[in-house]
């Protein structure tokens, strides 16, 4: 991987060291993930309380054995 701030987010991920990947978010972080209201990781998560959350509330939707990144897109 490059050496950019949303590859370092997604090793941390990657290796399972998901308070290490809020280490680098500040205080405010927004996320936001786009689906049908109705599906529980779909929508707006603020602060790393909501960062928290939403990778909680991944990990038990889906019984995550393993991460990985396959490839990663950029937009300027």
């Amino acid at each position: 991987m490059s050496d950019t701030i949303i590859d370092h987010f997604f090793q941390c991920v990657v290796d399972g060291g998901i308070v290490g990947a809020i280490k680098i978010m500040t205080d405010d972080v927004k996320l936001e993930v786009q689906a049908p209201s109705n599906v529980s990781i779909y929508g707006k998560f603020h602060g790393h309380d909501g960062v928290r959350k939403f990778f909680a509330t991944l990990r038990e939707l889906l019984n995550t054995e393993a991460v990985a990144v396959r490839s990663m897109l950029a937009i300027d």
